[in-house]
């Protein structure tokens, strides 16, 4: 009998991880084939993580009053490792973001082994046909690593929890804080309900000899090395920050800012995934415990995240992916479900519809595909060649496009989009600053089928465009092929050199 259950035990190992592999390798082939990905925000982290390497300024532009133009800060730490060893950084970035999302599989795997016994293998497999993971993962920029980390500290959250020992958890939320600010967030919310359910203990056992003052103070001297472990260091870290940069917030946050402008984004993302939110919800619902309440809770503040956000670059799920493994870990539940083990149309039926939501994955695969290729062929083509243009020239240069351009040009840049200017981030767009400062360059954004005509592709474009300054000392020298849809208008840069 010992001997049968251990054989059992092994067989379903193996499987578990048969499945497993098979869940990487179809990721690894995803990333493989949006390997080309590349987004025009990942190079703003390379200047930065450049300027601190070759210059010990962790700053946009050499020499200037220090801006925080990222919100990345350990990715920008950790991308300064390929600059020190003389590596590619752009190509070693990505190789770390695919690390990162094969290792989300496996995180995935572990959070839905320790919350049901059942189809543990879904939500991994899940994970690896999504396509816009696979692509965000490989795009340079810190998704893949915010997700790794978010699945694995909730992971040990829970675990540490079940167990009543343990501080991975906090280590790796404070990570999660230093790659992106939604982790302190996430950090206070767990928090929380760590302390209540750990008082929540305390009061049933304690509940006749002792007194509320008590158990309170009881439960946060249980809790008061877990919360030093995140609060001192992060603290350390803030108000350096602080003092260096001088503002309390990054500077992305003035300008991304936009109350409620996030709204709509929420409610499509609700609308596409409503089948795992529904199944979610009634499985809550029906068999509430504390795990559940604590992933509805993080999921829950998450989605709030997104309500002030400008959702303008937020295609292909971007600001979703962190918690897209999230919604498939409901699924499992059902499966469990004594109705639906006992009833096999049923059991089909839900075998079915999962089979069928996996393809929620594939909505526009082929339409991103060829719009990402489309946009590197621009890359590699205009925005690198004009980067290096810039680059033994001295020059200043104000452009929109403030990633390629700026760190293959390594001149001195104004940011039109302010993300990384602190005067048009706390004082909004003014053309005749932009102007006054005399760059030697000006790059304006045109969509227009004819390039000779000039049809503002931004609003900052249009209003550099209109003042008389800009024809007064700015000359046009060149239109150059910006970018060119699948479908749709074509778009230009128009430089303008300065005449004196």
């Amino acid at each position: 009998m010992v001997f049968n259950t251990c054989w059992v035990k092994i067989k379903s190992i193996k499987l578990e991880f048969k499945i497993l592999l098979a869940c990487l390798i179809i990721l690894f082939s995803l990333q493989l084939i949006f390997f080309h990905h590349t987004i025009d925000d990942s190079f703003i982290s390379f200047r930065y993580s450049e300027n601190l390497v070759n210059h010990g300024e962790l700053n946009w532009n050499v020499g200037e009053n220090p801006v925080e133009g990222y919100s990345n800060f350990l990715w920008v730490i950790l991308a300064t490792l390929p600059l020190i060893f003389g590596l590619n950084i752009y190509l070693f970035m990505k190789i770390v973001g695919m690390i990162f999302g094969l290792m989300s599989v496996i995180a995935i795997y572990k959070l839905s082994k320790e919350l049901s016994p059942n189809l543990n293998w879904y939500p991994p497999l899940f994970l690896s046909l999504s396509y816009p993971f696979a692509l965000w993962s490989v795009s340079a920029m810190e998704t893949s690593f915010f997700t790794f980390l978010l699945i694995i500290s909730i992971y040990y959250f829970v675990v540490e929890l079940r167990f009543g020992k343990g501080y991975k958890s906090s280590i790796l939320f404070l990570c999660l804080a230093l790659t992106r600010s939604e982790g302190v967030i996430l950090f206070i919310i767990s928090l929380s309900f760590r302390l209540f359910y750990i008082y929540m203990c305390e009061r049933n056992k304690l509940q006749k000899t002792k007194g509320l003052i008590y158990k309170l103070i009881n439960t946060l001297k249980k809790n008061i090395v877990w919360i030093l472990i995140f609060v001192i260091p992060y603290l350390i870290y803030f108000f350096w920050r602080w003092n260096y940069y001088g503002f309390f917030f990054p500077n992305t946050y003035y300008v991304k800012n936009m109350p409620f402008g996030g709204l709509n984004y929420i409610i499509g993302t609700v609308l596409i995934f409503s089948p795992f939110i529904l199944i979610g919800l009634f499985y809550f619902m029906k068999n509430k415990n504390w795990k559940w309440t604590y992933i509805f809770m993080i999921q829950f503040f998450f989605f709030l995240t997104f309500l002030n956000i400008n959702p303008i670059m937020g295609n292909i799920l971007r600001y979703v992916i962190p918690i897209l493994p999230f919604f498939a870990l409901p699924i499992p539940f059902i499966f469990g479900e004594s109705i639906v083990r006992k009833n096999k149309l049923l059991k089909m039926f839900f075998l079915i519809f999962c089979v069928c939501i996996l393809g929620v994955n594939f909505i526009n695969f082929s339409n991103n595909y060829e719009i990402t290729k489309t946009y590197v062929l621009n890359i590699e083509n205009v925005n690198i060649p004009l980067g290096i243009s810039f680059s033994d020239k001295n020059l200043t240069v104000a452009l929109g496009d403030c990633g390629i351009i700026p760190f293959y040009s390594k001149s001195s840049v104004i940011d039109l989009l302010a993300l990384n200017n602190e005067f048009l981030a706390h004082n909004g767009f003014s053309s005749e600053y932009v102007i006054n400062e005399r760059p030697d360059v000006i790059i304006l954004r045109v969509a227009s089928d004819d390039k000779e005509i000039f049809f503002p592709f931004d609003s900052v474009s249009a209003l550099i465009y209109e003042n008389d300054l800009l024809h007064e000392f700015y000359e046009l020298n060149q239109i150059i092929p910006m970018f060119k849809q699948v479908e749709g208008n074509e778009y230009w840069y128009w430089v303008y050199y300065s005449k004196y």
